[in-house]
């Protein structure tokens, strides 16, 4: 395959994904998200949660979150029967699955935080 070839391949991926996240931005709009979350999820394939906690990691930053605080910031973890905080951890398992585990540092009897040298292309 020719430069050119590449150039283009990857210019309309590029536009694929714009495409996407326009319409997801769009349909999250209508539900009450946000758009960065929407983006944190196409650029890293996260779910809906795992784009919420890391949007609470990067408002945070450079403190660190504990587990209750973070539970909240899980959509949809607002009714008493939804309470069971160690879906946090199945969550941040998964995130660091996902963004590398160089990202996500915890930091004992205080909860977690994201590195400071990292940068999302989100939050950028």
């Amino acid at each position: 395959m020719s430069l050119s070839a590449q150039v283009a391949a990857l210019e309309a991926e590029v536009a694929r994904k714009d495409a996407l996240i326009a319409l997801l931005s769009l349909r999250l709009e209508a539900e009450g998200g946000e758009v960065a979350e929407v983006e944190l999820m196409v650029r890293h394939r996260l779910t809906r949660g795992e784009a919420s906690l890391l949007l609470a990691l990067l408002a945070a930053r450079p403190r660190a979150i504990d587990r209750y605080n973070l539970e909240a910031a899980i959509p949809s973890r607002d009714h008493a029967r939804d309470r069971d905080v160690r879906i946090v951890d199945v969550l941040l398992c998964r995130l660091r699955r996902k963004i590398g585990r160089e990202v996500i540092e915890t930091i004992p009897g205080r909860g977690w935080r994201i590195s400071p040298d990292w940068n999302s292309p989100a939050s950028a």
